[in-house]
């Protein structure tokens, strides 16, 4: 998919570094990482409710089908959690709700996003793997120039 947007001039080559700043920005201001359900991804979205089709989906009409959960949920250390609920705040899916003044993760409602881990200042929560690697379908093709619509450089 890079290489598409390369060649369609509507994007641009960054290195690797980069890249991890850049998903480490997007994690910051909360956008929920997606990735095609295939062992070859060919492309990392970031994304909220407002803007992606699949997400706002999921969270606004319950289609929880049009995206795969990942393989991690989340696990909540109670003597590290200082119940201060940013997690709650941060989770998208209402997998992390205040019940009674403590933090409680709801694993049917998860997508194992990981934002609630990365706001949780007492470092209380952990993503544990939950299904085995074959849950991510093998063989599955990425993007590939080959196959794009346009077979024509833009001028």
């Amino acid at each position: 998919m890079a290489e598409y947007a390369i060649y369609r001039q509507t994007g641009r080559e960054i290195s690797s570094a980069e890249t991890i700043a850049l998903l480490r920005r997007c994690a910051e201001l909360g956008l929920v990482h997606q990735t095609a359900n295939t062992d070859k991804p060919d492309v990392i979205c970031n994304c909220c409710e407002c803007c992606c089709v699949l997400l706002s989906s999921v969270l606004r009409y319950g289609m929880n089908q049009v995206i795969s959960k990942s393989r991690f949920r989340p696990s909540i250390d109670y003597e590290l959690c200082t119940d201060c609920l940013v997690c709650v705040d941060r989770c998208r899916f209402g997998a992390v709700e205040e019940v009674g003044g403590k933090v409680v993760a709801y694993q049917e409602k998860c997508f194992g996003c990981g934002q609630c881990v990365t706001v949780c200042p007492s470092e209380a929560i952990a993503m544990l793997e939950v299904r085995d690697p074959d849950h991510i379908p093998a063989g599955q093709p990425g993007f590939s120039l080959s196959r794009a619509p346009v077979t024509t450089k833009p001028t």
